[in-house]
């Protein structure tokens, strides 16, 4: 004998049904999936962009001299005078830039040291060649070949890439051109100094930094791009999460609502399965089991299109052009099992008031 509360015997009877729960449930995920992506993707571009702030402060000082007292700082490693220039990068969402750095040769090894990144010493070009090093994501976005020039108003000629978890670039030139670049009105690169901290003295040195050297110099820190970065993705990041809790909502509503009338029209099986002695728990239980396995099912397919989708965006749209990939986070996960909940929640609900008021007598003899 088939039994009337099996899960099996009711998605055979309702395939209608619960196909188009489950594709409303997948469809809702997929959006808040992608748009999550879209989001992250972005707010780790940005953050990217000032990774390298972390391990050293720019004291952008157009072409000035800093006071000799910063030398003396006891706290402070080593004080490089650079030329910053930049390399534009195209995200998913955001325009941003890459810096290449100008600066003698010895300075570039030792900065990439400090930066952990790993290359060869012999790779680096000599001073005054106009031979560039780049990060591999900077060279992809930029479509930049090996030994072509990158640059029609000064020529630079691509050298080699290398990997690191930051958008920059590395210019070799020597004290003397430098200084001609450093003092020239003409050139309206960024100009001064990179302060590398000694260990553990980062706070103290930006603090020194920010009360001594002279106020028209800006000084940019982590604390500078990381105030950046969070005024924007805050901005952005609160707007996606009132679209978010909207989206649930209206989506959790209507999903039960649709759910609640399919249960309503099933009243007359409810009312048969009362009669055979099935106390309202039981029933409620196989209904609760019903949205379960619906909901569940919907879920998984979900997990495995966002993989799928997040895959092919990787492979075919970010990587080719060196953009930070998608990924699924918890943070993702903990909002999208929010679907599922809340159409659960909006059917066994009123689902359950229904069952409390009806009687299985007058459901089975067609009046009500």
């Amino acid at each position: 004998m088939k039994e009337p509360l099996s899960f099996h015997q009711y998605f055979k009877g309702n395939i209608k049904k619960v196909s188009s729960l489950i594709i409303s449930i997948i469809f809702s995920i997929l959006l808040i999936g992608s748009i999550h992506m879209f989001l992250i993707n972005s707010i780790d571009l940005a953050k990217m962009v000032s990774n390298q702030y972390h391990f050293y402060t720019f004291i952008d000082t157009e072409g000035n001299t800093i006071d000799e007292k910063v030398y003396q700082n006891p706290d402070i490693e080593r004080i490089i005078p650079v030329i910053i220039d930049v390399v534009p990068f195209q995200g998913m969402a955001i325009n941003s830039n890459g810096e290449i750095l100008l600066m003698d040769r010895e300075d570039i090894i030792y900065l990439m040291h400090i930066l952990k990144i790993d290359f060869k010493e012999k790779f680096v070009p000599e001073n005054d060649l106009n031979q560039l090093i780049l990060d591999e994501k900077l060279i992809k976005n930029n479509d930049f070949k090996t030994g072509s020039s990158i640059d029609s108003k000064q020529p630079l000629i691509m050298n080699i890439g290398f990997k690191s978890n930051y958008l920059i670039g590395f210019l070799p030139v020597s004290e003397v051109e430098l200084n001609i670049h450093f003092t020239s009105k003409d050139d309206t690169r960024n100009k001064g100094y990179i302060i590398v901290p000694k260990k553990s003295k980062f706070d103290e040195v930006n603090q020194y930094l920010k009360e001594n050297v002279n106020s028209n110099f800006n000084v940019v820190d982590k604390n500078y791009y990381d105030s950046i970065v969070e005024n924007v993705t805050d901005d952005v990041e609160n707007l996606f999460n009132i679209v978010t809790f909207i989206v649930l909502i209206s989506i959790g509503v209507g999903l039960g609502i649709s759910t609640y009338v399919h249960y309503f029209q099933r009243r007359k099986e409810f009312g048969v399965l009362s009669s055979l002695g099935y106390s309202d728990k039981k029933i409620l239980f196989r209904i609760n089991k019903e949205i379960y396995y619906t909901s569940l099912s919907a879920l998984l397919i979900s997990l495995l299109l966002l993989l799928l989708e997040k895959s092919l965006i990787n492979i075919f749209l970010l990587n080719p052009k060196g953009i930070p990939g998608f990924e699924l986070n918890v943070q993702l996960f903990m909002r999208i099992i929010v679907i599922p909940l809340f159409t659960s929640v909006f059917s066994l609900v009123p689902t359950w008031i229904l069952l409390r008021k009806i009687d299985c007598v007058s459901i089975i003899e067609g009046e009500i």
